[in-house]
């Protein structure tokens, strides 16, 4: 790989991107991430390494880069720029039911990756896209006015749903309730390890306790954790970005 070709690329499809030169999800796939794959080192013209509408089961990956080939490392969703929030929680359950540990979002102006949590040995995957990937880190998180401190993204989720449900018995019980709390085939906040991972035994100590007997789930990406604090402030009464603020 050449640093300064792939920067030249990068630059060019930065551009491109400026123009609205990808007007559709054909484009994106052509123009900017066969493209990099292929500046990256990826042979684009070798199915069993870049295999194209990858069936996981739960419906097509876009793209599966396999490593070794023809076992999946990571998937690519695409989507136009702009239309994220339709592509993000598609690849978190594409993800999740294959065990797949990253996926690839090209769906806004600056594609992104992001960790899928896992238990168990790691493997060395290769580099997708010349992009950052993103890590728990601490924040900022005021609640109500107060600040708290926290060490990464499970902090701050756990921290929020125990403080919102001090002298609410109901709380957690709604929250699991909000649609927002449920994937296609499990809870996020439930009162089980089973109702959070009913395919995944190996993934149920995934989990924090909350209080009352509930759990949530913490093999989760960022992206639905900040969604669960969202959904919390909802149930609560709350406006987040205001009365819920957090930032990791």
């Amino acid at each position: 790989m050449n640093v300064s070709t792939l920067e030249s690329t990068v630059s060019d499809i930065t551009a491109r991107l400026r123009q609205g030169r990808y007007p559709n999800e054909q484009s994106v796939s052509q123009g900017i991430v066969l493209r990099l794959l292929q500046e990256l080192g990826w042979d684009t013209y070798d199915i069993s390494s870049v295999w194209p509408e990858y069936q996981t089961g739960e419906g097509r990956a876009d793209f599966a880069l396999c490593h070794p080939p023809s076992k999946p490392a990571v998937f690519i969703e695409v989507k136009q720029p702009g239309r994220a929030e339709e592509s993000v929680r598609q690849a978190l359950e594409y993800a999740f039911h294959t065990g797949v540990p990253f996926i690839v979002l090209t769906a806004s102006s600056k594609p992104s990756v992001e960790p899928i949590p896992r238990t168990g040995g790691s493997r060395s995957v290769a580099t997708a896209s010349p992009v950052t990937t993103a890590s728990a880190r601490a924040g900022k998180l005021v609640l109500r006015g107060k600040a708290y401190s926290y060490h990464n993204a499970i902090d701050a989720m756990v921290i929020v749903l125990c403080e919102l449900a001090k002298g609410d018995p109901t709380f957690l019980e709604r929250c699991s309730q909000h649609p927002d709390a449920q994937g296609r085939k499990r809870h996020y906040i439930a009162r089980t390890p089973e109702e959070l991972y009913p395919d995944r035994e190996d993934l149920r100590v995934c989990r924090q306790p909350l209080p009352g007997g509930w759990f949530v789930a913490t093999n989760i990406n960022n992206i639905l954790k900040r969604t669960i604090i969202k959904l919390a402030a909802e149930v609560a009464g709350l406006s987040f970005g205001k009365d819920v603020i957090v930032e990791f």
